[in-house]
């Protein structure tokens, strides 16, 4: 089964991350879902396949939690996930180890589900 830790403060946001994978990842999937950086950062350690990151989350940015994840876990895949498609940002995300970049909009046509497929073992 394959474990997944959504970081986003926005409801609809997970909700829609949430029916995305529904609608279209073929293994069994469990999603925890927390709605800030301290929060996401406590779940360090665990047997986590995918981290999915807002980048603009109320006590901290994903670039912010993206470094203070890999001070600890450099193999765990962490995907950002922003409303902004956003050159600067994205190449901060990547160079800070994040494994991918994705924009809000791609992920109710069906981009979050392969990329999810593609990134677990």
């Amino acid at each position: 089964m394959i474990q997944l830790l959504v970081v986003d403060d926005s409801e609809m946001d997970r909700d829609i991350y949430q029916y995305a994978l529904k609608r279209q990842l073929k293994v069994p999937y469990h999603i925890t879902e927390v709605d800030d950086g301290k929060q996401g950062l406590a779940h360090m350690g665990e047997a986590l396949d995918v981290v999915l990151i807002d980048y603009y989350l109320p006590d901290m940015t994903g670039l912010e939690f993206i470094s203070q994840w890999r001070e600890s876990d450099k193999k765990t895949p962490l995907v950002m996930i922003s409303g902004q498609c956003d050159d600067n940002i994205m190449a901060a995300v990547m160079a800070a180890g994040a494994t991918a970049y994705l924009v809000k909009e791609s992920c109710s046509t069906g981009y979050l589900d392969k990329l999810v497929e593609m990134i677990t073992p």
